[in-house]
């Protein structure tokens, strides 16, 4: 029951840790700002990919809304700077042409997760293509430490294990940071079930083997 214990601890603590990093925001820094009519944009590539997946990202800032809308990425954080109510943000990881190639379900992995430093309402939705399907999971929060997608919540023909390109997407936003952008197994959920199986059988077999000593010591 020790190493039972031992497991499911083990399990809840490892959890986070066991990923595929989307982005950790801590390199290549940028500032991008609606400043005018037309969003703001920004491409950056030739990134190191055990950061940023597929190694660059597209940036668009203010598709709707007013000028003032803008994200800085840099020191772990992508931080947002909401204007007024109506914002949108995207941030894409690969395209057709340049595919990323992703296998999101290593390690298990069942969920997107972003942690969320620096708490307010965020709003918004995380695009997967992978070759022919799209699909979309959004979500919707305000305050907390983080922020999970499960893929549960993707359309069917969705291929995590072979991923095209995936969009962020945040909008109706108030002012916020986010960080750690990856996959996580949400719970571990076989380690989970192996757990609770394996915690019955023992409890019945402790059950049959006292009653099978007290059947003898009564005779």
């Amino acid at each position: 029951m020790k190493i039972i214990s031992s497991l499911f601890v083990t399990c809840l603590l490892a959890s986070p840790l066991m990923a595929v990093l989307i982005d950790d925001f801590t390199i290549a820094p940028i500032v991008v700002e609606r400043t005018g009519e037309a969003p703001g944009m920004a491409s950056q590539s030739n990134l190191d990919s055990s950061r940023v997946v597929g190694g660059a990202r597209l940036i668009l800032v203010g598709t709707t809304g007013i000028p003032g809308q803008r994200i800085e990425i840099g020191n772990g954080r992508l931080s947002a700077i909401v204007p007024e109510d109506l914002f949108d943000a995207e941030i894409t990881y690969g395209t057709a042409e340049s595919p990323i190639g992703a296998r999101l379900i290593s390690d298990g992995s069942n969920s997107f997760r972003f942690e969320l430093p620096s708490s307010g309402f965020i709003n918004g939705s995380i695009t997967v293509v992978s070759g022919e399907a799209s699909g979309a999971g959004h979500f919707q929060q305000t305050g907390g430490d983080a922020v999970t997608v499960p893929f549960s919540s993707f359309p069917d023909e969705i291929d995590f294990a072979d991923v095209t390109s995936l969009t962020l997407d945040v909008n109706r936003s108030q002012g916020f940071a986010m960080s750690n952008f990856r996959t996580v197994p949400e719970p571990c959920d076989s380690l989970m079930l192996f757990l609770i199986s394996s915690t019955t059988l023992i409890r019945f077999g402790l059950r049959t083997r006292n009653r099978d000593r007290s059947d003898r010591s009564s005779r």
